[in-house]
């Protein structure tokens, strides 16, 4: 009974640091197998927000509602279109994992059916450091095509430098 009372005691403390209410033990049978996933979103947003401290991104983003209310998947890449960071709910949209696409470029999406004029829209927006929203045909791991809705900004520093680009997406019908 006591693992139990200090279990109990670690997730009260762990929902109320992070805003949510405590469940009661009986409903645990329910909740319980979507504890992992709010788990991992908060470590995505935990991350997320070390990175937008470590780099001092100037402009403050609404990461927790994009994450954990909308379910986008976010990409951050480095000035150099490497990717630096994704959220695990990734793997549910394309099948890659986060560590799968570390160090690549979003590119890597990209395949035959990618409409040129979409990626010259991409690449025109990356160059002039400039926000863009856009449906694209991107394609999975398996090499099966799905339509990305993709909302990608710049994120500057302090001094005015840019730092990362940060992209939201979702699979679209």
């Amino acid at each position: 009974m006591k693992e139990l009372m200090e279990y109990d005691n670690a997730a009260s403390h762990f929902y109320t640091k992070h805003n949510l209410h405590c469940l009661p033990f009986n409903s645990w049978d329910i909740s319980g197998r979507y504890f992992d996933e709010i788990c991992k979103e908060f470590k995505n947003l935990n991350t997320l927000d070390s990175l937008a401290k470590n780099k001092k991104w100037t402009k403050p983003l609404a990461l927790k509602a994009k994450v954990m209310e909308e379910g986008y998947v976010v990409l951050v890449t480095d000035a150099d279109l490497r990717i630096v960071h994704a959220t695990n709910n990734i793997k549910k949209m394309n099948g890659y994992t986060p560590e799968e696409v570390k160090g690549k470029r979003p590119s890597i999406f990209q395949g035959a059916e990618t409409k040129s004029s979409s990626k010259e829209l991409i690449r025109e927006a990356l160059r002039e450091k400039r926000p863009f929203e856009t449906v694209v045909i991107n394609y999975k791991k398996d090499g099966t095509t799905y339509k990305c809705w993709i909302k990608a900004e710049p994120l500057f520093n302090k001094k005015g430098d840019l730092i990362n680009f940060i992209a939201f997406e979702k699979a679209v019908a």
